[in-house]
């Protein structure tokens, strides 16, 4: 059912989206253009603060004058009834699991974790800080686990118990982070932003408000897919941005062609 939700959505999804709003609902953004453009005015207009501010924002662009509220919640919903472990190994192309799963047996990996235990605490944490340390370049959440399961064994530890270990605190991160997609107040960090823009088939353009720059590790972006632009306050906030080609125009642009973004990057 949620795949068949977010199906239509994305049936509505188009290039070149025009929607219109009160011009006194719209705030100038002062990007620094790379590329002098004639006749380009970024504006970008307020977004729900309830948590799901980057899903409102994205809606607000994609479907223009038909979004509404309960559209991106149900939005957020769908992704995160569909949100798989395999998704969670490969989001940011697996690096968030693999940082998540050190962080994760850093802190929480002890002798009590085992029936076998054959060294004290302090020792256990010495061994997981280096082999951490070691593969702290590995951004394969499968390499990283065949790595570290090999080097603990090598470490006197029995191979089926650091497997079963590894497995249940990998599985309790997965299942914490499946909450924070599933929390609708809980706001979305660049990871969702990512995932969002996957599932969804489109490109999120992200516009930081420090700097006016494209942030550059939400570059990874599709040529056949639709483009949205979005402002993010302090790295918590996003609202959505649009274009006119006249500051007077009642109407604007919401959605482009990557290629049509060029004075951006």
């Amino acid at each position: 059912m949620a795949q068949e939700y977010l199906n239509a959505v994305c049936s509505k999804i188009s290039f070149n989206k025009i929607g219109g709003v009160l011009n006194e609902l719209l705030q100038p953004v002062p990007i620094r253009n790379k590329i002098s453009f004639l006749n380009e005015y970024w504006y970008k207009t307020p977004s729900p603060g309830d948590g799901s501010c980057l899903f409102h924002s994205v809606m607000i662009l994609l479907l223009a004058d038909e979004a509404q509220y309960n559209i991106s919640i149900n939005v957020r919903r769908a992704i995160a009834e569909l949100f798989s472990l395999d998704d969670y190994s490969k989001i940011q192309h697996g690096l968030l699991s693999v940082i998540n799963i050190q962080l994760t047996l850093q802190n929480n990996l002890s002798i009590n974790s085992f029936e076998t235990k054959i060294m004290s605490d302090d020792e256990v944490k010495k061994i997981v800080d280096e082999i951490i340390t070691k593969y702290t370049n590995v951004s394969d959440i499968v390499s990283f686990r065949d790595k570290f399961i090999d080097d603990m064994v090598s470490n006197g530890f029995i191979r089926q118990e650091i497997e079963d270990v590894f497995k249940g605190f990998f599985l309790s991160n997965y299942m914490e982070y499946s909450n924070i997609l599933k929390n609708v107040n809980m706001w979305a960090d660049h990871t969702i932003v990512l995932l969002l823009a996957e599932k969804l088939k489109i490109n999120i353009i992200v516009i930081s408000n420090r700097d006016m720059e494209v942030y550059k590790d939400l570059s990874t972006f599709n040529e056949e897919y639709p483009s949205i632009v979005v402002f993010n306050t302090n790295e918590t906030h996003f609202e959505p941005m649009v274009r006119k080609n006249n500051p007077d125009d009642n109407s604007y642009q919401t959605t482009f062609a990557l290629d049509d973004l060029k004075s951006i990057f």
